[in-house]
């Protein structure tokens, strides 16, 4: 059983070699005079975030981008809480100068984000869409980065990083753990012209690309997916227009699960959108991560049961805390200002227990999000 050890630690030292190289091919922050010319629609879909929106109310209020040349477009997907009122009243207070609309969902789909973000596109009146989420904090030259990098590089869809506002608590330190490690993947996708990943909380797109590749057609029947099947269509049509601005400033920084339940619905989520649904590169690399982190645990079995020594197994965890270790300190400090590295150790023997957790929840065909039961779609 030894050998099966071997080959994952050669096959992980082989998956960091491709993310460097990947990384290191990305286009950079892109710099130009003049005063901005884009004008964007921020499209916000948002359902109970009455306790959660406060923030990104804020952040937008402290955009630095012409108020000519934006427009958010809040979208209520069935709210039952105050939340519609609580932005008219904040956003009035914090810039009065700020164009917004607030509009109901209409349901047309198995996705009710994707039918929210369709109905926004339809009511935008700017060129580019910018999508995040309610419960985010925008970085104030959120918009001024995508201005410049669209003058520059006349690309039709930039995805940006994205991190993590975690505590103490074990949770929330392993979601910003594992979130550092997919954004290494998703810069390392653009970089090889490959859409592995994409995060609906930082992206952009030219709204007459979205028309192009028909929105979310497709794909409708799939409850997630909002980012990343779109980005895939985009890929289709032009890889080499989709780019990520990838740089500190461009940062969008979300707010961790706070329980272990709402962990597993949101990873059991993620799942049904990326197996048997996401490009072969991306599934790929997905099933040899989560084989490599499987094997920590039948490693444990095998040593308990006496087949290979304790030796072994500590060598395989020692080397892949390493490779951890190293794809983390290739993100942004900025983004991991909040993870506590002495518990490091802890996160990777916790860390496939989870994803076996959400394997086996992915067998029923169904999970739950914000109050809602969704089927995973074959």
């Amino acid at each position: 059983m030894i050998w099966l050890l071997t080959i994952s630690g050669i096959a992980y030292l082989m998956v960091l070699v491709w993310l460097l190289i990947g990384i290191r091919s990305r286009i950079p922050l892109a710099v130009t005079e003049g005063p901005p010319q884009i004008s964007f629609s921020i499209v916000i879909v948002f359902r109970n975030e009455a306790k959660r929106i406060g923030p990104l109310l804020k952040s937008l209020a402290k955009l630095d981008y012409p108020r000519q040349l934006m427009e958010v477009i809040f979208v209520d997907d069935d709210s039952d809480d105050n939340g519609a009122d609580l932005i008219r009243s904040e956003l009035r207070n914090l810039d009065p100068d700020l164009q917004f609309r607030i509009i109901d969902n209409q349901r047309s789909s198995g996705s009710p984000k994707k039918d929210a973000i369709t109905l926004a596109i339809e009511e935008s009146v700017m060129d580019w869409i910018a999508c995040t989420d309610a419960d985010c904090i925008l970085a104030e030259a959120w918009l001024s980065n995508l201005d410049k990098h669209i003058r520059v590089h006349d690309p039709i869809c930039l995805s940006g990083p994205v991190s993590l506002k975690a505590n103490y608590k074990l949770q929330e330190q392993v979601q910003l753990f594992e979130l550092l490690g997919l954004q290494q993947f998703a810069r390392a996708g653009f970089g090889w012209k490959r859409p592995i990943l994409s995060n609906g909380a930082n992206l952009a797109y030219k709204k007459q690309a979205f028309r192009d590749v028909s929105g979310f057609k497709g794909n409708d029947q799939l409850a997630s997916g909002d980012d990343q099947f779109l980005v895939e269509k985009f890929f289709h049509v032009n890889a080499s227009r989709c780019q990520m601005i990838d740089h500190p400033s461009h940062m969008v920084r979300t707010f961790a699960e706070t329980s272990w339940g709402a962990v597993i619905q949101q990873r059991v989520r993620w799942a049904s959108k990326q197996l048997g649904n996401g490009p072969r590169t991306s599934r790929s690399i997905g099933l040899l991560l989560l084989g490599i982190n499987l094997m920590l645990i039948f490693g444990f079995a095998w040593a308990v049961i006496g087949v290979f020594s304790w030796k072994a197994w500590f060598a395989y965890y020692f080397f892949k805390t390493l490779i951890d270790g190293s794809i983390l300190l290739i993100s942004y400090p900025i983004a991991r200002r909040d993870l506590h590295l002495w518990m490091l150790p802890m996160m990777i023997l916790i860390y496939p227990v989870i994803l076996l957790i959400v394997a086996i929840s992915s067998l029923s065909g169904q999970y739950q999000w914000r109050g809602r039961s969704f089927d995973k779609q074959p």
